[in-house]
């Protein structure tokens, strides 16, 4: 958040290059909505032995806060900045979670929690470095692209680097010796991935019983019931507790019931308009958008949001170029 600080001033400094998207506005008043919806929701305050209301209260502000400010920034640089020196930032990023992730390979010490076995970078969980290495393979173009979804495979996490893969290998499918070899390899992934999809679908079972009960307004940043619990390892974005269902799209529903899911609606159709006629980093990109909010949850990673303010930035810039970069 304190970095958002330092980009809205700095940024307040420069021109005006561009036409700002209205999905900025549109979103900023959906926070200001959601804020209140919190309020509206079917948990009892009694839920919490102390604070009641207050509690509910600092909970939102604190989201809201943060998203504000954050979205605020990623407004500020869509008009006024260069979407190259997201490029630049991004691949720098990439390259040193590369670096981090050799030094835990070799059980080098790093400063960095981890939350589990194997390389996570400074992200924390695997899943997390998986996505962001993905999404980086994505925005670039030939041995790089290559080198960073190799390195998202690595990871120990299928979260990110499915989408980085398919997208390397679209192209090649319709060769039969590459077809031939990825079936086996796409039935391998398969079986590794069965039980822990199989743990989602119980979970997910769960989301869809209780959004039943509060359909309407959902249970605002309560903890979710029925869902997986963050160990100690895990961070949070804006929230008192760690509970998430391991999709983005069903901690939204969950948490704001059928208002959020108009909001949720609106922005993917924005989304998709963008990107049905645009250039193929586009599309792309929305897939693993798509894909990493159905299987993981951007309340546990933050660096997902992150991602996905880049990614409305790179819309609101990018007119038809059919490669993102050539960093």
């Amino acid at each position: 958040m304190l970095a958002s600080i330092l980009v809205i001033g700095f940024a307040l400094t420069q021109p005006v290059r561009r036409q700002l998207s209205r999905i900025f506005g549109f979103l900023l008043l959906a926070f200001l909505g959601i804020f209140f919806i919190h309020f509206l929701g079917a948990t009892p305050a009694e839920e919490f032995e102390k604070g009641g209301v207050w509690v509910a209260s600092k909970m939102a502000s604190a989201w809201i806060s943060q998203s504000v400010i954050i979205l605020t920034a990623a407004a500020l640089i869509s008009e006024r900045g260069k979407f190259v020196w997201i490029l630049r930032a991004v691949l720098g990023c990439g390259i040193l979670q590369v670096l981090i992730m050799v030094l835990q390979a070799f059980n080098i010490s790093v400063p960095w929690p981890s939350a589990g076995p194997g390389p996570c970078g400074t992200l924390v969980k695997r899943a997390a470095l998986s996505i962001f290495l993905g999404s980086v393979s994505i925005w670039t173009t030939g041995k790089k692209a290559w080198f960073f979804a190799i390195a998202s495979a690595i990871s120990g996490s299928f979260a990110g680097s499915i989408p980085a893969f398919f997208r390397l290998l679209y192209r090649h499918l319709a060769n039969p010796m590459v077809l031939a070899m990825s079936l086996p390899i796409a039935l391998l992934l398969g079986s590794f991935s069965y039980t822990r999809v199989s743990d989602r679908v119980d979970v997910w079972g769960n989301a869809v019983s209780f959004f039943s009960q509060s359909w309407l307004t959902g249970r605002g940043f309560f903890p979710l019931p029925g869902s997986f619990r963050e160990d100690g390892g895990g961070t949070g974005f804006g929230l008192a507790l760690f509970s998430d269902y391991h999709s983005t799209w069903l901690d939204w529903i969950v948490r704001t019931g059928l208002i959020g899911i108009l909001i949720l609606g609106a922005g993917l159709f924005w989304m998709f308009s963008q990107v049905k006629d645009g250039a193929s980093w586009r599309k792309w990109s929305f897939l693993m958008f798509l894909w990493a909010g159905t299987f993981q949850s951007a309340e546990a990673f933050p660096v997902m949001i992150l991602l996905a303010l880049c990614f409305m930035i790179g819309l609101n810039y990018q007119k038809g170029s059919g490669n993102v970069s050539k960093v």
